[in-house]
């Protein structure tokens, strides 16, 4: 998984704009010094909501996955898997019965008749594709 606008403390300052999940647009309005703070960015939105972040940009230092981004997160996941189905087919030929000729037709009711005697022949089964 890829994530643009990703959020990197280290660079942040106070003033700079920035996007989470909990306030939306918002601005870091404090940023603490101390080592020993776990959530040293403090960000607000025009509204005042007011929200702590780790360095990170989690709002709770166990989260799996960032809450703080540069702006809104464009989350780019792996590609789609191809995956195997299986399709019905069934296939309908016409053959003439004197001069051999053999005709795929589409509709079953197909009338083919220059020469001799025609004979549908039904194919049908299964064929595996990818989507």
């Amino acid at each position: 998984m890829n994530i643009q606008n990703a959020f990197d403390g280290k660079t942040a300052r106070v003033g700079d704009k920035v996007w989470s999940i909990q306030l939306g647009d918002a601005e870091i309005v404090e940023m603490s010094d101390s080592k020993g703070d776990t959530y040293p960015i403090a960000v607000q939105n025009q509204d005042g909501g007011r929200e702590y972040y780790t360095m990170s940009g989690r709002e709770d230092e166990d989260d799996i996955a960032p809450s703080l981004y540069n702006g809104p997160p464009d989350i780019i996941g792996p590609p789609k898997p191809k995956r195997v189905v299986k399709r019905k087919i069934e296939l309908v030929a016409a053959v003439d019965s004197k001069t051999g000729v053999v005709e795929c037709v589409r509709a079953p009711n197909y009338q083919y008749t220059p020469g001799g005697k025609t004979v549908e022949v039904i194919l049908s089964g299964e064929l595996e594709v990818e989507e």
